[in-house]
């Protein structure tokens, strides 16, 4: 790769490292993120789950695994006049531009000297948004993002250098450099939402609300919710139950703005499993079920299930990942196995059971 090339992929990370990490504090907030006609700022909001955990893949020694992924809408004010004035009334109000930066790194502790953390995956991404309807729930993503894991070992060379200096492949390994420009499509599309009040029914708290009935303002106020409190005394819980879908395509350039030619496998690393990103990756299905609610000791549950394929020899290649999650006193615990492919960018074309645990943070 050349110089400038990497110049330019540095500065563009080093940009976004900044942008994400100056303004964490305000990315975790349920409100939308997207401004209109308002005067208010535009902020730093979740894109990907942001997450904190433990990951093992059977390929590697286990660590400690970060991601960050915030994003932020562009020019909202004067993007949105253009829109609706020399596009097309009303686009404006139901679009949107962003710029969007997903970063994940491994510490590796006690398994390699000096505990060191390795960078897995930078991905600045810039992409237009358009909703489809009402609410502001549905929308599609078109997107031009760069992906790389930052590493730099890029040549045959380099590579037998550092396995001549160390006992240690996976280290190595962790080093090669990859990267791909690409052009994305993301549709999301809500399949199924339930009434934002469920339909199980609990009782009021007997000691004040005399034997489970609501008799008084305070009891309804302090235990039933005034309104969710029915004649019979008892109280409506509020449960919400959402199915949403996600459809992600994307297609590889053989040469990017950012990265100049694509770092795929290279032949000299001799490694039978060798091929393409383009092989295991560019077709993506996940179907996520949420259910809002206390359960037990627990609140809030989520169950994910995805699905992805090449782009080229589809169904060739395969990746299954399942995730099954809740909150535990306000910890947003996920536990997930993937068998597949993409586990690890600088080894994406290998087939590994991964498994982990996470603390998914501002997204559910």
């Amino acid at each position: 790769m050349n110089s400038g090339v990497n110049i330019v992929k540095q500065v563009v990370c080093a940009a976004a490292l900044f942008l994400a990490f100056a303004g964490i504090s305000f990315a975790f907030e349920d409100e939308r993120c997207e401004l209109h006609a308002s005067d208010t700022a535009p902020r730093l909001c979740p894109y990907e789950p942001t997450t904190i955990g433990y990951t093992q893949d059977r390929d590697d020694s286990a660590f400690m695994d970060f991601k960050l992924s915030l994003m932020y809408q562009l020019f909202p004010h004067s993007f949105t006049r253009f829109q609706n004035q020399r596009v097309w009334s009303g686009l404006g109000d139901n679009s949107a531009l962003y710029f969007a930066f997903t970063g994940r790194f491994g510490q590796y502790l006690g398994t390699r000297d000096s505990s060191p953390v390795v960078g897995k995956r930078f991905n600045p991404k810039l992409f237009y948004r358009f909703w489809y309807d009402e609410k502001h729930k549905n929308y599609v993503d078109v997107a031009y993002a760069h992906e790389s894991n930052g590493q730099s070992i890029d040549s045959l060379a380099e590579y037998q250098t550092s396995l001549a200096g160390t006992n240690d492949k996976n280290a190595v390994k962790d080093q090669l450099s990859r990267g791909w420009d690409y052009d994305e499509i993301i549709w999301k599309h809500v399949l199924y939402e339930s009434d934002d009040r469920a339909k199980r029914i609990v009782p009021c708290e007997e000691e004040v609300c005399k034997q489970g009935f609501c008799e008084n303002d305070a009891c309804k106020q302090t235990f039933c919710k005034s309104d969710l409190c029915r004649e019979d005394g008892r109280q409506a819980e509020d449960r919400k139950t959402t199915i949403t879908s996600y459809v992600d395509l994307k297609l590889f350039r053989p040469h990017g703005l950012l990265q100049g030619a694509q770092e795929n496998y290279n032949a000299w690393e001799n490694d039978p499993e060798g091929k393409n990103r383009d092989r295991v990756s560019g077709i993506a299905i996940m179907i996520k079920l949420i259910e809002r609610g206390e359960y037990w000791i627990f609140q809030d549950l989520k169950t994910a299930a995805l699905y992805e394929t090449g782009f080229r020899e589809t169904f060739r290649y395969n990746t299954y990942r399942l995730e099954v999650g809740t909150k535990y006193s306000q910890l947003p615990i996920t536990l997930w196995r993937q068998i597949g492919y993409n586990s690890d960018l600088a080894q994406y074309f290998k087939k590994v059971d991964s498994y982990g645990i996470n603390l998914e943070i501002g997204s559910f």
